[in-house]
């Protein structure tokens, strides 16, 4: 992510999902996801972060994909985060509603669309 450029960083996101959507590469689809998980979490999105991550996390595994540094680490450190930002309650009902998305939904969410 562009370091406190949040607006710059949303902006390339935004394009770079669009583009991959487009192109169906999933693998790619899915780092953007956690860039986009990453910005909400900075920005003081843990509900909309959370949501994204456990989109990411059953992608993950229906597409027998994997995560490679420096993907991994920031994915894995920011689920750690936003575990002790909610409670685990709210963690887990966020986290389901995330798991349940399909790819599809997953970008529309976090482009922001309905």
């Amino acid at each position: 992510m562009i370091e406190n450029n949040y607006a710059e960083a949303r902006t390339l996101y935004t394009e770079s999902l669009m583009f991959f959507k487009q192109t169906g590469e999933k693998q790619a689809i899915i780092k953007c996801l956690v860039g986009w998980a990453n910005l909400a979490q900075t920005t003081g999105q843990t509900e909309q972060a959370t949501k994204v991550c456990g989109a990411v996390e059953a992608l993950l595994q229906t597409t027998m994909g994997n995560l490679v540094s420096p993907e991994q680490e920031i994915y894995r450190q920011m689920v750690v985060t936003l575990r002790t930002q909610l409670d685990e309650l709210t963690f887990t009902k966020i986290w389901t509603e995330g798991q349940a998305m399909t790819l599809a939904q997953a970008i529309s969410y976090s482009l922001g669309e309905k």
